[in-house]
């Protein structure tokens, strides 16, 4: 969830929000500012040097995450490619099958033997379940075996690798690829697994351990229309509709813009994460312990708000409601990252259109005001 800007228009100090700097109706006059004398004014300003110094390792780490990306674009040409591979042999292999098919439930063929080749097919037809079996075996060993039933259509390859395709028998099309399966009970391992939706691929995972209840991967990769919109590590999914990650990358029109370690969450519940980093042009959103809850409660240890590699806000403590959000303390500060202002338990409406907003206490802490 995007945090919302904060507003700096006060009903009764108004502030210009491009240079956050104090103008009033009247002669500026600080006597009609509290400033509070508890937390003292040099623990703050210490807590903002403190807090614009973390803000330059964060913004060094935005940038080292950023790089790392162009790695996962080159990788996901390579998938791209060996999925487009997949597909033509697929819907070679399918013409292939169908035709066999057809044509043993045409003439109730049950057996076919080729001595040339050492090729041997059988067929098992049940009409009350509407499901074709069909073996093939070469020097009396299993090499094929393809089931067809309404909905879906498997082809597995038996050899070195085992390998099994998934069809929908309505459309004719792959829709799953799995490359070295192998299965332990009601579970199964696969090297490589691919997943398509009408000709396209969706998703790539690798080294995918699948049980009855739940699906893991070393890492995976999902596509929009050919291109990469998410690159997750160690995904884990459960069927009840809780997933999880080491870290999740989100690309929009090729370019990174979300990164987020040790993501979690249950559909429609929650989703929490350790450190989250937003990316628009040259502004970084970074979160510290994000927690949104049925996307109505969202809570934060910190907030950065960077702007062209510099700090200039930061919220430490949010708490946000369904129509309003409190925040502990909200620091601003100069073109220069020097602590401006810190406003000691800010409440606003969600809103960012809102622009009532009201504070206990606001202390200057000595940056530049313009």
């Amino acid at each position: 969830m995007k945090i919302s800007n904060i507003n700096f228009q006060n009903t009764k100090t108004y502030f210009n929000q491009s240079k956050l700097s104090p103008i009033h109706t009247s002669k500026p006059s600080f006597d009609i500012v509290s400033f509070s004398a508890k937390p003292k004014q040099s623990n703050l300003t210490a807590e903002g040097k403190n807090i614009a110094k973390n803000s330059h390792g964060i913004y060094i780490q935005s940038q080292k995450i950023q790089s790392e990306t162009q790695e996962f674009f080159n990788k996901s040409l390579k998938i791209q490619l060996q999925s487009q591979i997949i597909l033509e042999e697929a819907n070679q292999e399918w013409e292939e099958i169908s035709s066999l098919l057809t044509d043993a439930k045409k003439n109730k063929t049950r057996a076919i033997s080729d001595p040339f080749t050492k090729t041997d097919l059988f067929f098992d037809v049940n009409e009350n379940k509407e499901t074709t079996t069909f073996y093939e075996y070469k020097d009396d060993k299993l090499t094929r075996k393809v089931v067809q039933r309404p909905n879906i259509t498997t082809i597995t390859t038996y050899g070195d690798k085992t390998i099994r395709k998934i069809f929908d028998s309505e459309t004719n099309t792959l829709t799953k690829y799995d490359y070295n399966i192998n299965h332990y009970g009601s579970n199964s391992t696969s090297e490589h697994s691919y997943s398509f939706d009408n000709g396209s691929l969706k998703r790539y995972s690798c080294n995918k351990i699948q049980t009855h209840e739940s699906t893991k991967a070393q890492f995976s990769y999902d596509f929009e229309n050919g291109t990469l919109t998410k690159v997750a590590l160690v995904p884990f999914l459960t069927n009840a509709g809780y997933h999880s990650s080491k870290e999740k990358y989100e690309f929009k029109n090729g370019a990174l813009v979300r990164y987020s370690k040790s993501p979690q969450g249950e559909d429609g519940s929650y989703e929490t994460s350790e450190e989250e980093y937003i990316f628009d042009d040259k502004k970084l959103t970074y979160t510290k312990n994000k927690n949104n809850i049925f996307d109505i409660i969202l809570t934060a240890d910190t907030i950065y708000q960077i702007d062209n590699s510099k700090i200039k806000k930061a919220i430490i403590s949010l708490s946000q409601g369904q129509n309003t959000k409190t925040i502990d303390k909200l620091f601003t500060f100069d073109k220069h990252e020097k602590p401006q202002y810190c406003y000691l338990v800010y409440q606003a409406e969600v809103n960012e259109d809102d622009e009532n907003f009201s504070y206990d206490n606001m202390v200057w802490l000595g940056g530049k005001k313009s």
